[in-house]
């Protein structure tokens, strides 16, 4: 669920005007019980100053809730090369 919104989000905010792009997802096995998940787009990025945490849409807030359920951390980079999610848990 949580990756199917987070790419979800990709196709519809990352390349509008039909624009072309990629989307890459990484898992990655990290020590002890730990797991990577780090998915990137090369779009036009989130707004400047967006703070997932008091974001109005729906879909960041669900992201946020999942990874809490997780137990997880989420680190957001984004900017005019594109977006990058990190979730480890």
């Amino acid at each position: 669920l949580l990756l199917n919104e987070l790419i979800t989000n990709c196709i519809k905010h990352a390349f509008p005007d039909n624009r072309e792009g990629v989307i890459t997802i990484e898992l990655h096995k990290l020590e002890g019980e730990k797991t990577m998940i780090i998915l990137e787009d090369n779009g036009v990025g989130l707004p400047p100053g967006l703070n997932i945490q008091e974001a109005d849409s729906l879909g960041l807030k669900l992201v946020e809730t999942l990874v809490k359920q997780i137990e997880g951390k989420l680190e957001l980079r984004s900017g005019e090369s594109g977006t990058r999610w990190k979730i480890i848990f």
